[in-house]
This record gives C-alpha cells, structure tokens and sequence, in this order.
C-alpha cells in the first residue's frame, strides 16, 4: 500500500510533523502516531488508530515508519475533520493569556511546551505575516485566515 494523493509539499509537511515525534527521524510509537494524528487535526481515538495500524503495518511492530504514516494518514482522509474548529482549538491552546491574541510570548510558550527551538526573532516575523491590523498581536479571525491557507489543511 502507498500513500497516493500527496503532493511533494503535502508529504514535506507530513515528514516535518512525524520528525517532531521521532527521535531517529526513522520510527514512533504507536503512542506518539495518535499524538501526531491530533496535531494534524483528526479526531480520532486511541483505539481506532491502533485498530488502523493493524491493517497498515505489515511488519506487526509498535513502531511506525513514515510510509506507514502517510497510508495511515490517508486512510484517515475525508474522516469527521472540522479544520475551523481545529485551528479555533490550536488558537486557544497557544492563547496563554487567554486574552483572544496571540503574542511573541505566547507563541515562545508554545514552542517551548513542544520542544521546539525558534528564535524569537522568527515568532516576531510569524506575528508580523499573520497581523493584518497591524496591532503587533495575532486575532483569532487573523489566525484561522493563515492557517486556512497553509497546505496541511488543503489535504486532510
């Protein structure tokens, strides 16, 4: 079984979400696939996703490499998947304040909570592409507008 339907971009951005999980950039646990299939925005169960990996992983073992990834994940495609709803989530996680925008220090928190390094100067630039008002600070409706046009919703 292949994963059909990607685009190279879509399969990039699928790389890039199952590296966050994998320490090897080569395998993650079944624990660590359900992780990556909610930051991807499927509403899916524990249980149905280790159901899934039964019918997609020939090899029988607990870690996963990419390709059975991407069949998994296309699989799962045209599932119960609400995208606006999803990003209105994400939105309000990374909202640390809670104050309904998004600052440099709300998306430092966040990066950090994911274990991911970036500069500072770089959440500056994403704050300053995603402000349309030009407030220094990210709305929601400014946020789910970016997030709408990024590839990682145009295929799930």
């Amino acid at each position: 079984m292949t994963a059909v339907g990607f685009t190279e971009q879509e399969l990039r951005d699928l790389r890039l979400v199952f590296d966050i999980f994998s320490s090897d950039k080569k395998h993650i646990t079944d624990k660590e696939v359900c992780e990556a299939l909610r930051l991807l925005g499927f509403k899916t169960d524990t249980e149905e996703v280790l159901a899934l990996l039964q019918k997609v992983n020939s090899s029988g073992k607990k870690d996963v490499q990419f390709d059975t990834f991407t069949n998994l994940v296309s699989m799962l495609q045209g599932s119960d998947f609400d995208a606006h709803e999803e990003i209105i989530q994400c939105f309000r996680t990374m909202d640390k304040d809670g104050d309904g925008y998004l600052s440099v220090e709300d998306l430092s928190m966040s990066s950090k909570e994911a274990k991911l390094k970036i500069k500072r100067r770089e959440l500056q630039n994403m704050i300053s592409e995603a402000d349309k008002n030009g407030d220094g600070m990210v709305s929601e409706q400014e946020f789910v507008e970016v997030m709408l046009k990024t590839v990682i919703f145009n295929y799930v």
